[in-house]
């Protein structure tokens, strides 16, 4: 079977392309990265491909599309260009969480405005623990190179970004964003998309458990439920207590150890690997750095707790 990924180099495109690179019954056709914008080899692969998927924005999808002439060249399309296509085949239920989705919402409710958005209960294991992965307390670091030429006002900046000027850098304007309405904010889904730029910066920075979150995923629709799925989330999140600088070990194994779990999770999920195949990737994980990365971790968190 052929497959083509377009949009291979996009956060979507790479995974599908990882993932099915590791299949032995997938002939992936590949555009190499100086060639990734020549159409006609995009045209040529699209063609030839048993099955095409689509990893673009909404209208590059539409007018992908029009350019499969092969009536046996399946597409599996990972936009919201078709959701409501009758002809299409919708394979896949959404749901929204967090960051997800923002300007897709808008599309989302034009698209589907008889669909109910409920929060869902976290499964029960067999001793009745519940339990998902939650983030650490700190997500990332913001680093001033040596060689910056003016690093007090890129302080200054980051600063502002964190305390007055956060509020905006989520929002947006008021009253031109969002408004005031009976207490609670009310988002223009249209002066929002129109403003999305201003999520370049505010994802640098997002400070804990601050109060402009709630207002946020309220302000998205409060028939989303979105701060009642996040609250359920938090009773069974169970949070990394290691939130120091990188250690030596994880800039050696992480993204080694990352592509590991990837691989074995995913042929267990399609049945290529019996669900036994868990203690057999754990034996490789532990001897491929997974060891050395918790000795480091429980050092840090000896000294620290």
């Amino acid at each position: 079977m052929k497959v083509f990924v377009d949009g291979q180099y996009g956060t979507t495109g790479l995974k599908i392309h990882d993932r099915l690179n590791q299949r032995n019954d997938v002939e992936l056709l590949s555009i190499s990265e100086e060639h990734k914008k020549d159409p006609e080899i995009r045209i040529k692969f699209m063609n030839e491909a048993d099955i095409v998927f689509l990893c673009l924005p909404d209208q590059a999808a539409r007018e992908a599309l029009t350019l499969i002439t092969n009536p046996n060249t399946r597409v599996i399309d990972s936009s919201t260009a078709f959701r409501t296509k009758q002809e299409w085949l919708r394979l896949s239920a959404r749901s929204a969480f967090r960051r997800a989705l923002r300007g897709p919402i808008l599309t989302s409710k034009n698209n589907e405005p008889d669909a109910e958005w409920i929060p869902l209960e976290f499964p029960v294991g067999p001793e009745g623990k519940q339990g998902t992965m939650g983030h650490g307390y700190i997500s990332g670091y913001n680093v001033v190179p040596i060689t910056s030429k003016n690093p007090d006002a890129v302080v200054r900046m980051l600063n502002f970004m964190n305390g007055d000027g956060y509020r905006t850098l989520l929002l947006g304007f008021e009253n031109e964003v969002w408004s005031m309405k009976d207490g609670k904010i009310v988002t223009d889904f249209e002066k929002h998309n129109e403003h999305i730029y201003r999520q370049t910066l505010g994802e640098s920075i997002r400070p804990y458990g601050a109060k402009e979150e709630r207002d946020r995923l309220d302000s998205l629709g409060m028939e989303f439920k979105l701060n009642d799925n996040i609250d359920r989330i938090e009773k069974v999140a169970i949070r990394d207590q290691f939130f120091g600088v990188p250690t030596p070990g994880m800039g050696t194994y992480k993204a080694d150890l990352q592509k590991l779990e990837e691989e074995y999770f995913t042929k267990i999920v399609v049945g290529k690997l019996p669900i036994d195949a868990f203690d057999e990737f754990v034996a490789e994980w532990k001897k491929k750095g997974g060891d050395e990365i918790t000795a480091e971790v429980n050092a840090w968190y000896a000294e620290n707790k």
